[in-house]
C-alpha cells in the first residue's frame, strides 16, 4: 500500500504495511527496506543481534543477510543510509513507528545488482557489494499494529509524528500532511 504525495521541494513517500496471519498461532511479521549506500544508522543504540535469521524462520535468504545491530522498537526511530559519491553525499531517511514487540535492525545485503551495469556515472558496485538494509521485526498481530513509514530522500521532512492509526508530516517549508489507517480499511487516506 504505497502512495506518494509530492510538493514542490517536499517529495517523500508513505507506505503502511499491514499483516497478519489469523490462525491463533504465534506470529511474526517483517518489514525490509533497501537502500543504495555505504551506511546506515538508526538514532539509537544498537548491539549485535541474530533476531532475523534463518534459524529461527527457515527462510534461507535471510543467511545473506550479515552485521546486524538492533534496538528494541517500542519507541519511533529514523534511519539514516548516506552514500558518499563524488558529486557529494546522498542520504535518504525512512521514519517508522515504534510499537510493543517490534524490533528495528540496521544490516547488510548483498549487492544490488542493477548499478553495476551501468556504466555511466560508474556507481562502483560490485558483486561483492553490500546494500544497507532496514528491518522492522514484528511480534505479534502487525494488522492491527501496522507499519508505517515515510521515507525522505529529498531531506525535506522536519519531522514524523506517529499516533495510533494516524500520522503527521511536518516538512521543512512549513507545511503539516496527515493520513489515517481506518482500523478494517485496507488503504490509509490522506486528511
Amino acid at each position: 500500500q504505497m502512495r506518494t504525495f509530492a510538493r514542490v521541494g517536499s517529495d517523500y513517500f508513505v507506505d503502511c504495511f499491514r499483516s497478519r496471519l489469523g490462525n491463533g498461532e504465534k506470529e511474526w511479521h517483517d518489514y525490509y527496506y533497501h537502500n543504495f549506500g555505504d551506511l546506515i544508522e538508526l538514532d539509537g543504540r544498537t548491539s549485535p543481534t541474530e533476531e532475523i535469521a534463518f534459524v529461527e524462520s527457515g527462510l534461507y535468504a535471510l543467511s545473506y543477510i550479515k552485521d546486524k545491530y538492533a534496538i528494541k522498537g517500542e519507541r519511533d526511530v529514523k534511519a539514516t543510509f548516506s552514500w558518499k559519491r563524488p558529486e557529494g553525499v546522498i542520504t535518504t531517511r525512512l521514519f517508522m513507528n515504534g510499537a510493543k514487540g517490534r524490533t528495528f535492525i540496521k544490516a547488510s545485503a548483498p549487492a544490488t545488482e542493477g548499478l553495476s551495469r551501468v556504466k555511466s556515472p560508474d556507481y562502483a558496485v560490485t558483486h561483492d557489494s553490500r546494500t544497507p538494509v532496514f528491518v522492522a521485526r514484528h511480534r505479534g498481530d502487525a494488522w492491527q499494529t501496522p507499519f508505517f513509514a515515510v521515507i525522505d530522500p529529498s531531506e525535506s521532512v522536519e519531522r514524523v509524528e506517529f499516533a495510533g492509526d494516524t500520522l503527521s508530516v511536518f516538512t521543512k517549508d512549513g507545511n503539516c500532511d496527515k493520513f489515517s489507517l481506518p482500523s478494517q480499511a485496507p488503504y490509509f487516506i490522506k486528511e
